[in-house]
Parts: structure tokens; sequence; C-alpha cells
């Protein structure tokens, strides 16, 4: 029998029921639970310790349907004991059991290249998040992602819709190689892989992230994008019309008018 901290184990179910994949691969060993999902385009392997451990073994466990389960036994710890075919969690109350599957791949061994570069997971996450909303919509999109790239010995990240675009300069190269474009729902799964400081970098088109819960690894958007998007964030040397705003003041004053109209767009007159 194992037995994990619960919200540890709700989280690491949590992130890889997230992925579009059916089972799950999990491995019990050495004092911990090694969880890996893979929905062909991202791959999330996350670790979680074990409070106290019980005979090893490993088995597909239906993705959501497990999530789903931890979810709704509440906060205190869970155990895990397998039976024959069957999975048992138990928690405080609450029991459940699931049947495992063999046939699935074996997916702990996920190749990931050496990663240079370390970064604090919350600064990457907040350069995520900053510019995400200005990342297209349209799933078909070459630009339905946010942008890695670096340059001039500094690393970046933009996200662009053709109509406003958003770029974060984060300082050094980070393990960046060749551009690469992520898609955005994958974004939300760096949180996942560590609490303080990742490895990151690209390779082959594949974005990589790596902490001290796990790792991930997702193909990146295939498709061009903006070759010359640094261009457009430049201001002119000899500008026509200058205009320096407080930025708490603007904001509010764009909220005022676009929330109660509910328009698309609103125009700024100098």
């Amino acid at each position: 029998m194992w037995t994990f901290e619960g919200q540890a184990l709700r989280w690491a179910a949590k992130s890889i029921a997230s992925l579009d994949c059916d089972y799950a691969h999990a491995e019990f060993s050495d004092g911990r639970m090694a969880i890996t999902g893979d929905d062909l385009a991202t791959k999330l392997q996350l670790s979680v310790p074990a409070i106290s451990a019980g005979m090893p073994f490993t088995c597909g466990l239906p993705a959501d349907l497990l999530s789903r389960i931890l979810k709704s036994m509440g906060d205190g710890d869970a155990t895990v004991a397998r039976h024959n075919e069957r999975v048992i969690l138990t928690s405080g109350e609450s029991d459940a059991s699931l049947r495992t599957s063999t046939e699935i791949p074996d997916l702990r061994r996920v190749q990931f290249p050496d990663l240079g570069g370390t970064v604090k997971r919350a600064r990457l996450t907040a350069a995520f998040e900053a510019v995400g909303t200005a990342a297209s919509t349209d799933a078909t999109s070459s630009l339905h992602g946010v942008r890695l790239e670096a340059s001039r010995g500094d690393s970046w990240v933009v996200a662009c819709d053709r109509y406003r675009m958003h770029a974060v300069m984060m300082t050094g190269r980070l393990g960046f190689g060749e551009p690469v474009t992520i898609p955005t729902n994958a974004l939300k799964l760096v949180s996942s892989v560590g609490d303080q400081v990742v490895k990151v970098g690209t390779s082959d088109g594949t974005f990589f992230v790596q902490g001290d819960s796990g790792r991930m690894s997702t193909n990146g958007i295939a498709g061009d994008f903006i070759s010359d998007w640094a261009s457009h964030l430049k201001i002119p040397k000899n500008p026509e019309t200058v205009a320096e705003f407080d930025s708490t003041d603007l904001v509010a004053a764009v909220r005022q008018v676009h929330e109660p109209l509910g328009c698309d767009t609103v125009t700024l007159a100098l």
C-alpha cells in the first residue's frame, strides 16, 4: 500500500487529465509515483513523493476518471493499493476501485535534450500569461500560440493575432535554440513541473521544460510566425505625436468605455 499527500496527488492527476489522453502510465517505485500522459502533441511526466511506500508496480490508469475520483475524495492523505487488475484508492471514509490497463505504451522514457538554461518558474509563467491574451484564437493559425525566440543574447516571449502584438524580454538565452511557437493550451502545464527554478530549452521544433516535480515537452506549431515581429514594436525616431499616460489611469479609462458597451475596439484620440 502506498500513501500520498492528497493535494499533491490530486494536482498531478488533474494536470495529466488536462491532456487529451485516455490512459496515463503510472509507475510506483523508489518512494514515489511517476505518472505520464501523452496526447501526441504534448508529453507530461510528473513525480509525486510518497509518505510511505509499498511494493513497486506499474500500470495504466484512466486519466480523467482518476482525476475526478481524487477530486471527490476531499483534502486528506490518499492511499493507493493494487489488487489483481484493479487499483484501490482510499482517502478518509471514501474509497474507489479502478480497472488498470497494461496495453498502453511505456511512456516513462521521455527523451529530453540537455537543457542549458534555467529560469524562475514564476517568471516564465508570468511572461506566458502577459503575452498569451494577444495570441490568435484561431486554432488553425500559425499564430495560435506563443513564440519563444533568442535574439541578440536575450530571450523573447511573443504573441500576435495580426491586430496586436505583445512581447516580453527575458535576459539570457535560457536554452532556446531554434525559434518555436508553442500552443496556448500547453502553457498552463508549465506550472505543474516545479515550484521554483525550471530548466527550459527548444530543440527540433519542440519546447522542453523540466523542474523538481516533473518534465514536459510539446511540439511547436507548424507554419511561419511573423518573421519581422521586432520591427513592429519599434517606436519611430521622430514620431509626430508622443503621449505619456499613467498605466493605471489608462487601463481604467479603457475599461470604463469597453465594459458597459461590450465593444471590440476603442479609439484613442490624441
